[in-house]
């Protein structure tokens, strides 16, 4: 087991701050608030920032919140200037307390609890303080780790799988933030900000801006069609889209390892360890080509080359669905009412400015949906908005 000791805050690029600054602008001039960024803003803004980063109270110390908040009462003028020398200050922190606490899960790991004691967690952080010392902070995770145990226990998984199970998953936990990047650490930032003024306002890095308009709003990637996930530092594969690229292939296959990829000069790109965003990127990319997969398959120490074929993955089970419901009225007659539950307004603009007839659109799919219920004489329609965020105005 490695643990990063004295790790920092990742280091600014230079565009960094001139994006706060135009952020911070664009809030004064454009949003519908018309707010005004004072230090009692500043105050929110930071009271939002460490909510992001610890919102279960688990890591920061009352000390430390304490200490930081007596700096951000003046923080307007730095936060004007797109100065984000607090936020790393704040950050690094986080990322010493984040080490301490992961090292006393382990060690709390390491010792069968007592199951017959009955004892309480407090779940609700709105109704507790920060820890005012480590051996409060401790005391927290004792408890925290015997709950979590105990729920795998609940759960039928044996004593030393769950342990192996908890370590991996505190320890991905602890790796992820230490892989955090300037922009990362950007985008929490300037959220903190803009979430001050409505729910629904935030910043968005480059990166996320990117899969953001592509998987939610074109519902479609190119890639090969695999889902992965982060466990342990090791890619693995989560599951294959039906119809993809993999799944024609048959070879790659659930549970399966990716452990970097090859090009075509022979050269190797090692995944372990590494950020499992940086690592869908390496494996995305433009229908047509190829890559090449260095798979361990699942229960085997074995490496092997799959050369996949980059295609277009259509995300159609985000797509707005359709169905028809019979129901009885109040007098018994019949009637049939029309569902449509619609996850996102999607579309594809420039796709859609082009005249493309198979251009992906929430309308476009909501009128098709509409024509079958008049075929099929529906009474009434229901339009399930339940769990939609949003997406495109237009749409």
């Amino acid at each position: 087991m490695a643990v990063i000791v004295g790790a920092k805050a990742p280091a600014p690029v230079p565009d960094d701050q001139e994006t706060a600054r135009s952020v911070v602008e664009l809030l004064e001039r454009k949003h519908m608030a018309h707010p005004v960024i004072d230090d009692q803003i500043a105050m929110k803004w930071y009271d939002n920032f460490i909510k992001e980063l610890d919102p279960q109270k688990y890591y920061f110390l009352k000390g430390d919140v304490e200490e930081f908040r007596k700096q951000a009462k003046n923080l307007n003028g730095q936060i004007r200037e797109g100065n984000l020398e607090l936020a790393r200050k704040v950050f690094d922190r986080f990322l010493k307390r984040h080490d301490e606490r992961f090292q006393t899960a382990l060690e709390f790991l390491k010792k069968k609890p007592d199951f017959t004691i009955d004892e309480s967690i407090t779940d609700d952080p709105e109704t507790t303080d920060y820890a005012k010392d480590k051996a409060e902070a401790d005391e927290r995770w004792r408890k925290r780790v015997k709950l979590d145990l105990l729920q795998k226990k609940v759960d039928g998984v044996k004593d030393e799988e769950a342990v192996h199970k908890l370590t991996v998953s505190y320890r991905d936990r602890n790796r992820f933030f230490h892989q955090f990047d300037s922009s990362e650490l950007l985008e929490v930032d300037l959220s903190s900000l803009t979430k001050i003024f409505d729910p629904h306002s935030a910043y968005m890095s480059a990166k996320n801006w990117e899969d953001m308009l592509n998987q939610q709003l074109h519902l479609s990637l190119e890639g090969i069609g695999a889902s992965l996930q982060s466990e342990d530092g090791y890619a693995v594969v989560v599951e294959i889209v039906p119809g993809a690229a993999a799944d024609k292939d048959g070879r790659l296959q659930p549970g399966d390892k990716i452990l970097g990829v090859r090009k075509d000069n022979g050269e190797e790109i090692d995944f372990v360890e590494k950020k499992l965003s940086d690592v869908v990127r390496h494996i995305r990319g433009d229908r047509g080509t190829k890559v090449k997969l260095i798979v361990q398959p699942e229960g085997t120490k074995e490496k092997k080359i799959y050369e996949l074929t980059r295609e277009r993955i259509e995300l159609k089970e985000q797509h707005a669905k359709g169905k028809v419901i019979p129901i009885k009225d109040g007098a018994g007659k019949d009637l049939k009412v029309g569902v449509i539950s619609l996850p996102a307004f999607y579309g594809d603009t420039m796709a859609l400015l082009r005249g493309d007839q198979n251009a992906v659109s929430a309308t476009s799919d909501c009128r098709r949906l509409l024509d079958e219920f008049k075929e099929e004489k529906v009474d009434c329609v229901i339009v399930d908005l339940r769990g939609n965020g949003g997406g495109l105005l237009e749409e």
